[in-house]
């Protein structure tokens, strides 16, 4: 394994900061990474704190794990992943699934996407979460990839009513935990680098 996932602290403050600046330099999206795009990163820790206890919910209408995806060999964040504990929201049931995932510009076409997923999924295991709902854009043939690469299940298609009366095509996949990490059907050797782009 090239990552470990690691819980918001003060210690990667300085960190986050930077894969901020880089996404706001990139004009990126900011799946995965919760309220960092609108908040301080004092803010952003705390935040992750209380929403992974079930507290001052807000926007996050769930409890949530935030993750860093941090590479061992220079601890540099090189991808955010969160879990959402539950899935009760009609929205979140329908559309948004347990993970959300992103990696940060400069480190795409590396791989890390399907390993951050994989290390996410063990956390799932921990969680009790027996099976995980991943949902992507249909014409995200990387983000298919890395679910596929994963464990998952095509379940179906749906649509998503957007703000021009025009509709987004949001594939519907279905991990079960346990089998997957069992069966250890993971490896970063044999999976082509993929990418996330939202």
């Amino acid at each position: 394994m090239q990552l470990s996932l690691e819980l918001p602290t003060i210690k990667y403050t300085k960190k986050i900061a930077d894969y901020k600046e880089e996404l706001l330099a990139n004009n990126s999206t900011w799946e995965g990474t919760c309220c960092l795009r609108t908040c301080s990163t004092k803010e952003f820790i705390k935040n992750c704190k209380d929403w992974r206890s079930g507290k001052n919910l807000g926007d996050a209408c769930v409890p949530i794990t935030e993750y860093l995806a941090v590479r061992n060999n220079d601890e540099r964040i090189v991808g955010m992943i969160n879990v959402r504990h539950s899935i009760a929201p009609p929205y979140i049931k329908a559309f948004g699934g347990h993970i959300s995932y992103g990696i940060r510009p400069t480190e795409r076409h590396k791989g890390y996407c399907v390993e951050m997923l994989h290390l996410a999924l063990e956390e799932c295991v921990k969680m009790g979460i027996d099976k995980v709902l991943l949902t992507c854009i249909a014409s995200n043939t990387a983000s298919k990839k890395c679910i596929l690469a994963n464990g998952g299940v095509y379940e179906r298609t749906v649509s998503l009513p957007q703000w021009d009366d025009e509709f987004l095509k949001i594939e519907r996949y279905w991990i079960t935990t346990n089998q997957t990490i069992t069966e250890s059907k993971y490896s970063p050797k044999e999976v082509a680098p993929l990418t996330i782009n939202y």
